[in-house]
């Protein structure tokens, strides 16, 4: 008997968390990077998105993320590893440090993570 309520107990537990509060999804548009930028290796530069329009609460912490070639970069793509992180996202706006430690390249591109992550068009990183 006891074995029983305590089921139901989970279940009735796991029913309350399974009521969602309804999520509004963002997904700012990127600004800059576009596919013209051009960043320089130990630069300091400012992501930017349209934070026109956000949801009332946003749900998830925010950070900026380095890719190349569209493959998340694992070193930049970790807590304490991004280019940013737990920045608010109604600013529109964060600073990042280039990392010096890429290869020139013009396949770079970054995700922005708060509600959704998105991602910006390829660009370049130079030495």
């Amino acid at each position: 008997m006891r074995l029983t309520a305590f089921f139901a107990t989970i279940a009735a537990i796991v029913s309350v968390n399974a009521i969602a509060v309804p999520r509004d999804v963002w997904v700012p548009r990127i600004i800059s990077p576009d596919s013209t930028t051009v960043w320089t290796m130990g630069q300091t530069v400012n992501v930017t998105w349209d934070n026109s329009n956000p949801p009332a609460v946003i749900t998830k912490g925010s950070a900026v993320a380095l890719n190349k070639a569209d493959i998340p970069i694992p070193k930049y793509n970790q807590p304490g590893g991004f280019l940013a992180e737990d920045f608010d996202l109604l600013t529109g706006f964060v600073e990042v440090t280039v990392p010096t430690d890429l290869e020139s390249a013009d396949d770079y591109s970054i995700t922005l993570f708060g509600d959704s992550g998105n991602r910006s068009p390829m660009f370049t990183i130079t030495n």
